[in-house]
Parts: C-alpha cells; sequence; structure tokens
C-alpha cells in the first residue's frame, strides 16, 4: 500500500506488547477494506511499532481529512469473549466485537527481524508484566533454570538467553557464563533471536504473542488454568497446563519439550 493514509485508528489502550500485536490483525484489516494506510494515534506500543514498517500504518494523529474513524475498544472486546465462554483468541475478539466473522487462527504477518549477530541459542522468556499478586504469570527461577540446565546438557544448545526488559530482576540468571542475559533489545532483535533458536520456553506474555505472529512454532508456554482458555496462547506451540503455574513441575516442561526436539537434544 503506497497511498496516503485516510482512515484513522485510535489504538486506545494497546501499551502493552501483546496487546498491540493482538489489535494488528483487526487493523490490517481495516486498511484492507478501505483499501488505504490508516493513521494510528493513542497508545500504541512504541516497541512493537518498529516491527511493522509503514506498509499499512502511519503513526501519527490524523494530518489530513480522513474518510472513517475507528477505536478499538479492548475492555469491550474483552468482555464480550468473556460473555461468550472465552472462545476467542485475543486477536479474533476485535473482529467479534465488530459483527465480523473472526479469521482462524494461526494469524501470522509479517514483521520487520533484524538476522541475529549472536550465536543461536535457546531462548527463555519469564518475566510478565501482568502477573498478578497469587502469581498466575509466575513460575519459579529455580525451576526454569533447572530445565535449561537438562537442555544444554543434553546439547539442545550450549548457551541460553534470558529476555527481558530493563527492570526486570535478571538476579536469579547472573553467574552462569551459559545463561546470557538480552535485556532491553529492539524487538526485531527479540524476533531475530526467536527464529534463530531451536526452542523457545516462557509464559504468557508480550513474547509470547510475537512468538504466535511472528511464526515461532517451536515454543513451549507455561499457560495455567486460572487464565482464560484460548486468549493469549500460541496456537502453534506446545502449552503447558496446570491449575496454577507454581503446580506445574520441571518433568512436565521436559516433557513438553520432547514434542519439539529430537529425541538426541532433547530430554530422554
Amino acid at each position: 500500500m503506497t497511498a496516503p493514509a485516510t482512515i484513522a485508528i485510535d489504538a486506545g489502550a494497546q501499551g502493552l506488547i501483546g496487546d498491540a500485536l493482538c489489535a494488528v490483525p483487526f487493523m490490517r484489516f481495516l486498511c484492507e477494506r478501505h483499501k488505504t494506510r490508516a493513521y494510528v494515534h493513542g497508545g500504541f506500543n512504541e516497541a512493537v511499532r518498529p516491527l511493522l514498517g509503514h506498509e499499512h500504518f502511519v503513526f501519527a494523529n490524523p494530518s489530513t481529512k480522513v474518510v472513517a474513524s475507528y477505536k478499538l475498544d479492548l475492555d469491550a472486546a474483552w468482555h464480550l469473549d468473556e460473555k461468550q465462554g472465552w472462545r476467542w483468541h485475543m486477536s479474533q475478539i476485535y473482529f467479534e466485537h465488530a459483527g465480523v466473522t473472526p479469521p482462524p487462527l494461526p494469524m501470522l504477518y509479517a514483521m520487520h527481524a533484524t538476522t541475529s549477530w549472536r550465536l543461536p541459542g535457546i531462548v527463555l522468556t519469564p518475566f510478565s508484566r501482568t502477573n498478578s499478586p497469587d502469581n498466575n504469570k509466575l513460575w519459579p527461577h529455580d525451576r526454569w533454570i533447572a530445565v535449561l540446565r537438562r537442555l544444554i546438557k543434553r546439547e539442545a544448545s550450549p548457551r541460553a538467553y534470558i529476555v527481558g526488559a530493563e527492570d526486570d530482576d535478571m538476579t536469579p540468571y547472573l553467574g552462569h557464563d551459559d545463561l546470557i542475559p538480552f535485556v532491553g533489545h529492539p524487538l526485531p532483535e527479540v524476533l531475530g533471536l526467536l527464529r534463530d533458536a531451536p526452542i523457545v520456553l516462557g509464559l504468557d506474555n508480550g513474547i509470547s504473542h510475537l512468538c504466535h505472529f511472528g511464526g515461532i512454532r517451536n515454543h513451549v508456554e507455561i499457560y495455567a488454568d486460572c487464565l482464560p482458555p484460548h486468549l493469549a496462547e500460541n496456537p502453534m506451540g506446545v502449552m503447558v497446563r496446570g491449575p496454577m503455574p507454581i503446580d506445574i513441575t520441571v518433568e512436565q516442561v521436559l516433557a513438553a519439550t520432547q514434542k519439539i526436539l529430537p529425541a538426541t537434544r532433547g530430554m530422554a
């Protein structure tokens, strides 16, 4: 699309990485319906913008007259999905809320990725911005380290990268030469790292959504029963279940890795 932007989309409360990534399919649908680009304004996550380029979106307030304006209402779409019994993934709820048949999963879309300049390694994403006081999105770090130790020992990779933001506490992973913090990098670099990884481990967070939309299939995701079903799963990944994350064992996660890694590189 090279035409000027002629519609406007108020991104509303899309401040988190996962929220923003999940809004993109519907935003692209609006652009394609109008055969134009869109001015995207509001709270759309700034870190996600470099992934998307300029084919569909201009991240600015409208500078010319627009033919149509839209507002993404995350809360309303979320509550509609809850009312319907959590039928839809978060990328589908905007379609359902607008009365449009949601596209099937997975929903892959082209994103800009920087080819990793690092040696490939296991990727772990153990942090979540939306962890609740009862730790609905936290698995103990010592258990993650136990999983990584077993995978490294069995030659899944000689190293693992621990992906996080500047304010994530990397303390549990420090002091290990083969556990490498990957902190504060632009998302195109993160996507490049994910695509080079023999396996990606983590839980429901912004990077798990990046795995979905970026086409990462070798993804093991802890997705406990305390979370709404379907809403934030990677439909191509292997989900590990339990009532709460704390109920999930190291052996369960290792068993999930066996569905991805060859037997000679997994956990026999």
